[in-house]
């Protein structure tokens, strides 16, 4: 059985629209609806595409400053918000109002260097309601 691998595998072709157009499909709507949430309720943070030649694909780094906010990869018709918290955050992801299934997902990762995973993909226009409010939290 083969694992599922994120997209954007090619160094030579950076991620613009037409690129994520063509692998997202009609979740392109919701990436530049994504974008949109950034750019009017986060102006600050900034987005930056590079090639990762250790997990050979392209991935977009979410920051604010030099605090790095999530990680965004790019899926077969869909993309994935990583974001990666320690244990402080506990009571504060908790106590949020995302969905139960990320809760547990927290609760139940195992730490990697002291950081816990909480990972959204991105289907729906609702999934932004999780990435807004874990961005709140980070």
């Amino acid at each position: 059985m083969q694992m599922e691998r994120p997209l954007l595998n090619d160094s030579s072709t950076f991620p613009d629209d037409a690129v994520l157009m063509h692998h997202l499909g009609n979740t392109f709507k919701i990436w530049s609806a994504f974008l949109e949430l950034l750019k009017s309720g986060y102006p600050e943070i900034r987005l930056d595409w590079k090639y990762y030649k250790d997990g050979k694909s392209w991935l977009c780094k979410a920051s604010r400053k030099s605090k790095t906010i999530c990680w965004i990869s790019v899926w077969d018709q869909y993309f994935r918000i990583s974001f990666y918290f320690t244990d402080k955050a506990h009571g504060l992801i908790s106590s949020s109002s995302i969905p139960e299934t990320l809760k547990h997902q927290f609760t139940r990762a195992y730490p990697v260097a002291k950081l816990k995973p909480v990972i959204v993909n991105i289907k729906e226009r609702s999934d932004l309601n999780a990435v807004e409010k874990l961005i709140d939290i980070k």
